[in-house]
């Protein structure tokens, strides 16, 4: 058996530090407990196992890190002494009851998670906390659908695949929100385990899912099917349309075209700030298709939430018929997986942005204009928007070699 003091130097949090970690190694096991303090990599002596002089307050901190590894040592004598294999198991549960943390062994999966969430709450943005308590009630859902409770241990190859599949099938989410889910799930867990609360490092090992290498894009004919079908009789599904084709004709993202205001309309134009942290502005030119639908609301433009967008879309699309199928490819690490999907359950408010980036492109606009408008940087980024329709390749093949 051996315990030494560790960090991680990979495991750093916005202010450069990382957490100072107390090993216990038995029978090629260990476990890790926090010890609450923190250091900068460059601060830390791996040999000598301790805070170097450089960092403020070191002689101190070196002495309650001391005390801690000394803690561990002697917990590991006293089950040796009570003939108990001092296992990790053993001296992990020793350990807390020593300390008067006890109770810390009945906390949950989702207690941990909670925990998590609220003390990431005074330095994370508003909407990253969001995204970590839609992650949670994922799990919780999971965890419901599949009667199982969710622990540390768990988290494997096999967990990882199966969530992913009930993302998918379950809860119908794009991979792009599905590949948002595995990155804040790591990030929950590199924090557990930079606390010393998990040892399973299987986690590492997920990766992102990959969007499909052709987005699905609607033809013009299929938008033109959009914009003219009557929905007098249905005034909240009007509204989601209107928000939609006003993407689809100005290449704004949801988080924009669903929260214009009469301040972004200047004379003959649209000035938004694009998300995502972006400072500058982007002016977008209205023209006849975008022209209808501003001033039908006046520059009152109605909200909604990207939940009730999605869930009309596809109501939506079923009205107008989108029911054709279209192959569609998903991989997660090495598996790639066949499938059929509906056009109408494939519409979702980013196809907007799709259709106007392929549409612009058709008619012959310069990839650098449209990058203006739409405030990529990047033309590869921008790209990966360009979907590609069966009627549209066929007219090309025709055009280009005749009947």
């Amino acid at each position: 058996m051996t315990t030494k003091l560790l960090i991680r130097k990979k495991r750093v949090n916005a202010k450069g530090e990382t957490a100072i970690l107390v090993g216990y190694y038995h029978d090629h096991k260990h476990c890790l407990f926090s010890t609450g303090i923190y250091v900068k990599p460059k601060d830390w002596d791996e040999t000598g196992q301790k805070i170097k002089r450089s960092m403020k307050g070191f002689s101190t901190r070196n002495s309650v890190l001391n005390q801690l590894k000394a803690d561990i040592d002697e917990i590991a004598l006293e089950l040796k002494f009570q003939g108990v294999v001092p296992t990790t198991e053993q001296v992990k549960k020793a350990h807390n009851s020593k300390v008067g943390k006890g109770e810390i062994e009945q906390k949950t999966f989702m207690d941990y998670f909670d925990s998590f969430v609220e003390e990431n709450r005074p330095q994370k943005a508003h909407g990253t906390i969001q995204k970590y308590i839609t992650l949670q009630n994922h799990l919780k859902d999971f965890q419901e659908f599949h009667s199982t409770q969710l622990s540390f241990d768990v988290i494997n190859n096999s967990f990882y695949n199966s969530f992913i599949n009930f993302l998918y099938d379950q809860k119908e989410l794009s991979d792009n929100t599905v590949g948002d889910m595995i990155k804040n799930l790591k990030v929950f867990l590199n924090d557990m385990s930079d606390k010393g609360l998990n040892s399973n490092l299987d986690f590492q090992k997920f990766v992102r899912p990959k969007a499909p290498a052709t987005p699905f894009v609607l033809s013009e004919k299929e938008l033109n099917h959009i914009v003219a079908i009557d929905l007098t009789n249905k005034p909240k599904l009007e509204i989601v349309r209107d928000l939609f084709v006003l993407g689809c004709f100005t290449g704004l993202r949801f988080g924009n075209y669903s929260k214009l205001t009469s301040e972004n309309i200047v004379g003959n134009t649209l000035k938004v700030f694009p998300n995502k942290g972006k400072k500058a502005q982007i002016t977008i030119p209205i023209t006849d298709h975008s022209r209808p639908i501003i001033e039908k609301y006046d520059g009152n433009f109605p909200t909604m939430s990207d939940v009730l967008m999605n869930r009309g879309l596809k109501e939506l699309g079923q009205l107008v018929g989108l029911d054709d199928e279209v192959e569609r490819v998903r991989y997660a690490g090495k598996n790639k997986t066949t499938f059929k999907k509906k056009k109408w359950e494939l519409l979702v408010t980013h196809t907007a942005r799709r259709v106007f980036i392929t549409h612009s492109l058709n008619k012959g606009m310069r990839p650098d204009i449209i990058m203006k408008i739409t405030g990529h940087t990047d033309i590869k980024t921008m790209m990966r928007y360009v979907g590609v329709n069966q009627e549209e390749v066929n007219a090309e093949m025709m055009d280009a070699w005749g009947k």
